[in-house]
């Protein structure tokens, strides 16, 4: 995906979404996108979408590692 973005010039004219599974704590969501962003060949997505609820994270935990990818800039370009 990457690749063909880049070959076109086309990044800034895609919004790009990309899924991740549980577990939705700060570090394992990191390493997740983080994952994804490589596997997609870029930098940042536009969209994350959780593929399920994460009881063990609780509303709060997953709140807070959603912002902390925000903050990191690969998730948001300026809020969520």
């Amino acid at each position: 995906v990457g690749r063909w973005l880049a070959a076109r010039g086309a990044r800034g004219e895609v919004t790009l979404a990309t899924k991740i599974p549980p577990p939705y704590a700060t570090g394992a969501l990191d390493d997740a996108v983080a994952a994804s962003l490589r596997r997609l060949g870029v930098g940042r997505v536009d969209i994350l979408y959780l593929h399920r609820w994460d009881a063990t994270a609780g509303t709060d935990g997953t709140l807070a590692a959603l912002d902390a990818g925000c903050d990191m800039v690969l998730l948001c370009n300026q809020s969520i």
